[in-house]
């Protein structure tokens, strides 16, 4: 009996300390405030399965249960020195303890913004929802990845933020009073947050609302919450097959755009050319950059009394051709009057000196919409692109590849701009009916955050069967072929990573 009580013991320990090791339990909700106890109190299941497994042993080999109960004894006392001894003193790492400091130094927030992008120099996706947040009212700060990311917020001060290198450090960049976690982008390193702190919502926002793949990856299913601008945004998901259950959308205008000058100003003076980055794999390549110097030249023969301003997109620069396409582009602005962007000039600052803007599929198109002004949009190469997929498209003067109609475009976007009417629909259908300077929806759904419960997570298992299987049905709708095929070596990182969306789905049984 006494063999079969201590096995039992054991094999409790054995599941109980794999569970505390892994965070599964985490130690830290054991109501034991000392750090070294708390070490202590992790390891003790393990000891006592030594302990069991010993006295298990010798009560086997001798059959006698003092005999056992020594062995138990002297296996005891040097498993706690053991456990005293590694677990050290109190001291915790500078780096540990200098994160800690950093987070008790908060204003006790609500909202936490982690970001990482190891591409950009500075963190504009961040930079860009600055205001609105602070508009809120709501406390919040950023938690950032790359360290040349947090060195720009301590020396620019426009936001607070703390810098977890690794994985191990999201435990300790977490303030307390954090309800939810926002996102800009689709970086790899997000997948660690979301997988460290289930317990909170995880809201993805993006930095841009466009028709482009990474506006409608799969991997935003992992959110518990996704902000759109409006209906478009939504749609977007179905529109290209990913599915996410409507009520994890929430609409929320775009908040950088409420304070533009809508409406036409007279006739044209000044003209933005603010072409995409070239973009790392085919999904992507919508950019028009490689052809700039001609569109630039075109545009100057066409209006020769408008000013083009060229506005390149921040990860142009680290194009190994920028620099060639650089001293083209500097060429033929000198050559028509026109001027390269001041480096500090934001793109909503650019959109509100344009009276016309120039620019391919990405988010520039729909933030434009807004302003109710025309706008040329350059489709790019060896796609066969529909209304379907790309709504936006109908609001803009689209100029084939080959740019065998940019003439033409041009004369209509400074004369009679025949697309006032489809422009004004389409508007409506991004932002919503509402938008306007007036628009709260953003403050509103940043504080109904700030006082969210934790653990609201809404999977598809909360939906029933036959409203998914209809909703599925209706987020595959017959398209024409895409014409070009991929590879697996040119499919972009969201393309790779349903695996993941699988996993974790079934560790919040979605699955």
């Amino acid at each position: 009996m006494l063999i079969i009580i201590l096995a039992a013991v054991t094999l409790v320990s054995s599941v109980v300390s794999p569970l505390l090791f892994q965070r599964r339990i985490p130690v830290s909700t054991l109501c034991i405030p000392d750090p070294r106890a708390r070490r202590i109190a992790a390891a003790l299941p393990w000891a006592l399965a030594l302990v069991c497994a010993s006295a298990a042993g010798a009560a086997w080999f001798v059959q006698s249960v003092p005999l056992a109960a020594m062995a138990a004894l002297c296996t005891t006392v040097p498993a706690i020195i053991a456990l005293t001894v590694t677990s050290g003193p109190t001291r915790i790492p500078a780096s540990v303890q200098d994160l800690q400091d950093a987070v008790a130094g908060l204003d006790a927030p609500s909202i936490a913004f982690h970001f990482s992008d190891a591409g950009l120099e500075t963190p504009t996706h961040v930079d860009m929802w600055i205001d609105a947040l602070d508009a809120s009212g709501v406390s919040w700060y950023v938690i950032c990845r790359e360290k040349r990311h947090h060195d720009w917020f301590r020396k620019t001060g426009r936001a607070k933020s703390v810098h977890a290198a690794d994985r191990s450090a999201l435990r300790w960049a977490v303030a307390p009073g954090v309800r939810a976690i926002l996102y800009a982008n689709n970086a790899q390193k997000n997948r660690e947050m979301l997988e460290e702190r289930e317990d909170l919502v995880h809201v993805q926002m993006l930095h841009g609302d466009s028709d482009k793949p990474p506006s409608y990856s799969p991997l935003t299913r992992n959110f518990d919450q996704v902000f759109v601008s409006g209906q478009m945004g939504e749609d977007r998901y179905a529109r290209n097959g990913v599915f996410i259950p409507p009520s994890k959308f929430v609409h929320v205008g775009r908040p950088q755009s409420a304070l533009m000058q809508r409406g036409k100003r007279g006739p044209v003076k000044t003209a933005v050319y603010m072409p995409t980055w070239l973009g790392q794999y085919e999904d992507t390549k919508f950019s028009s950059l490689e052809r700039a110097a001609e569109i630039i030249e075109r545009f100057g023969e066409c209006a020769p009394g408008v000013t083009l301003i060229f506005k390149p997109h921040p990860l142009s620069f680290k194009h190994p051709s920028w620099p060639r396409i650089e001293k083209d582009v500097r060429a033929a602005l000198r050559k028509f009057g026109g001027e390269f962007a001041a480096q500090d000039l934001t793109a909503f600052e650019a959109y509100e000196m344009a009276d016309v803007l120039l620019t391919d599929i990405s988010s520039t198109v729909i933030d434009f919409l807004f302003t109710d002004r025309p706008q040329i949009l350059f489709l790019p190469e060896g796609f066969e692109l529909d209304e379907l997929r790309y709504p936006s498209l109908a609001a803009a003067g689209q100029v084939d590849p080959d740019l065998s109609n940019l003439d033409a475009k041009i004369f209509d976007a400074i004369g009679p701009d025949r697309l006032a009417d489809p422009r004004k629909e389409m508007r409506e259908y991004a932002f919503g009916a509402d938008a306007g300077s007036e628009d709260s929806r953003f403050s509103e759904a940043i504080r109904a955050l700030a006082c969210a419960p934790t653990m609201a997570i809404l999977s598809e298992s909360d939906l029933d069967q036959e409203t998914l299987k209809e909703a599925h049905r209706c987020s595959t709708p017959k398209r024409k072929a895409a014409p070009r095929r991929q590879n697996a070596k040119n499919r972009s990182p969201a393309a790779k990573s349903a695996r993941l969306i699988r996993l974790r789905a079934k560790r919040r049984g979605a699955v």
